[in-house]
């Protein structure tokens, strides 16, 4: 567009007709697919299309960003849609968002019920059947994870199990769709292919999990401890806290990197450079849980899991196996490796 170097005049076609659209966005080029909303569409935020004219050129429709179709926060550039993505049919159908959503209610009680395979359980109990769980394949190099990383338990009872995998050189960028669509009906907001998918296996399991940036975790040790009183820590929020030792933390042996099942923390948070991951799976007890997140003043997906009581041997619990008296767990025998952890 003459007169604003940054604004870009594309021309749209929208399958058997075309249409001039104007578009600030970066990252907009010819051939690609993208999602449009066309006059008197009504976007995230109440955004209602209209026709407008910027210098001398009108334009009565808007190439989208994610954030403006109300699917995440990214609001970096428009949504590329696949190249295979058929010219004209409507998004919700394209992104496969014209489907049924079941919601359920449920009492404090029923922490067993906050996962895909909780709600699955009960119904192959009331239908007399049983329960089919994905198969998993999973490659692992021949190193020990505990050649690279300790775990040292300080707190017992709020801690009775901890276990953590190292995953070595991935690539952090956004999820695929068939990831984030899952995430979206959920009601969770994708951020990227790590967070992803640890939450899509915390909706599946009801257990949550957490990623740290190894290099980035400050030492070769966990321990997991009580707080010290007045104790500062930043949540990933970017919050500082002043703590007590209410609040169970996961420490690098020297400062604590996240408050044990509530949040993790700033400086350890897994990012676009982060390329070495610290996976953790622990067991919190519900009672220390409550307390932390209210001292903190935070309920996250986590701490209502944790606090309700998360099954800590889910696998064996559903299968009808008696359940083991709690143990001490450290580090997983082997890492992973590979470019996603999918």
């Amino acid at each position: 567009v003459e007169g604003a170097s940054k604004i870009k005049l594309a021309t749209v076609d929208f399958g058997g007709s075309t249409m001039d659209v104007i578009c600030g966005a970066p990252n907009v080029a010819e051939g690609q697919k993208v999602p449009v909303a066309l006059e008197g569409a009504r976007l995230a935020g109440d955004i209602v299309i209209k026709k407008v004219k910027i210098r001398g050129v009108e334009s009565s429709a808007m190439i989208c960003s994610e954030r403006e179709l109300g699917i995440s926060d990214d609001h970096s550039g428009i949504m590329v849609l696949d190249s295979d993505a058929q010219v004209g049919k409507p998004l919700s159908e394209l992104l496969e968002f014209d489907d049924h959503v079941l919601t359920f209610e449920l009492t404090p009680n029923r922490a067993d019920s906050m996962s895909a395979i909780g709600i699955a359980r009960d119904l192959a109990a009331l239908a007399s059947s049983k329960v089919v769980r994905p198969e998993i394949n999973l490659k692992e190099s021949s190193e020990k994870a505990a050649d690279h990383v300790s775990v040292a338990i300080e707190d017992p009872i709020g801690c009775p199990r901890y276990a953590a995998r190292v995953i070595r050189n991935v690539k952090i960028g956004p999820s695929p769709w068939w990831l984030k669509r899952k995430l979206l009906l959920a009601g969770v907001r994708p951020i990227s292919n790590i967070v992803d998918i640890t939450n899509l296996v915390m909706l599946e399991t009801g257990h949550p999990l957490h990623a740290f940036d190894l290099d980035r975790f400050g030492s070769a040790e966990v321990i997991v401890r009580r707080a010290k009183d007045k104790e500062k820590f930043v949540t990933l929020d970017g919050k500082e806290h002043e703590l007590s030792s209410d609040v169970l933390l996961i420490t690098n042996g020297k400062t604590g990197v996240a408050a044990g099942g509530v949040m993790g923390g700033l400086d350890s948070e897994v990012e676009t450079g982060t390329t070495n991951i610290l996976l953790e799976a622990a067991y919190f007890d519900p009672r220390v849980i409550r307390r932390g997140r209210r001292e903190l003043g935070l309920v996250t997906e986590s701490s209502s899991r944790f606090e309700k009581g998360a099954d800590p041997l889910l696998r064996a619990c559903s299968s009808g196996l008696p359940l083991p008296l709690y143990r001490n767990i450290n580090t997983r025998d082997r890492f992973t490796e590979g470019q996603t952890p999918f």
